[in-house]
């Protein structure tokens, strides 16, 4: 069931960062669900006309969308919404199944993003010794630094300084080797001479390990 709400300044605000991210026209709807006797609360972010989006997984594209929304609401509007849904806006042949996010998991997801921004930012610093630091232990060596200094040096050689970077998608990895599941964030990297290039961190589902467990330049 629907219920009419304007969107607020801070809704408003998250669609307009992903409008802004994927090229995309926005729109949004809020209600609310009744299953076997549990209300869920749901914010829909409805996105369509997009060509970015077409290149990507629905599944973690649609959960970076769901992220960047609740990474705007207010304290306030986290209480007051149980689920983010996102739908892909298109004709009816093209639609994409509408993806739903429980709030506590977007959380989880949102305070791990730091691992993602803090290598980011690292990057962009040509801060190589502090990224190398913040790797568990059990994921490098001796190599590790100055294979990712050469690495780097290489890219920014061949395509100017690093200008920015912007996320793309995130989902949920589950090691081939079995283990616990990790956070995974992917983007990519903007350099002076207008190239991109994509990248990925993986990071704890444990919040209190802040650690790189891994990543990907390539």
């Amino acid at each position: 069931m629907l219920f009419f709400s304007c969107a607020s300044e801070n809704q408003q605000k998250g669609l307009g960062l992903v409008s802004d991210l994927y090229g995309a026209k926005t729109s949004y709807t809020k209600g609310f669900k009744i299953n076997n006797g549990k209300k869920a609360t749901i914010f829909t972010v409805k996105v369509g006309q997009s060509k970015a989006l077409d290149t990507l997984p629905w599944p973690t594209a649609s959960s970076n969308i769901a992220l960047m929304i609740y990474e705007n609401f207010s304290d306030e509007e986290r209480e007051n919404f149980t689920n983010i849904a996102v739908e892909k806006d298109e004709k009816e042949e093209d639609r994409r199944e509408t993806q739903y996010f429980e709030l506590g998991r977007l959380a989880d997801a949102m305070e791990q993003a730091n691992v993602f921004k803090k290598f980011s930012d690292y990057l962009m610093k040509e801060n190589y010794e502090a990224i190398v630091d913040d790797v568990d232990s059990r994921y490098k060596n001796a190599q590790t630094l100055p294979n990712l200094k050469a690495y780097m040096n290489g890219l920014i050689a061949k395509h100017g300084k690093i200008t920015g970077y912007n996320r793309m998608e995130y989902g949920i990895l589950t090691p081939n080797s079995g283990g616990d599941k990790l956070f995974k964030y992917l983007g990519y990297l903007k350099f002076s001479d207008q190239s991109i290039w994509p990248y990925s961190v993986t990071a704890s589902m444990d919040l209190s390990n802040k650690d790189i467990l891994g990543y990907r330049l390539d």
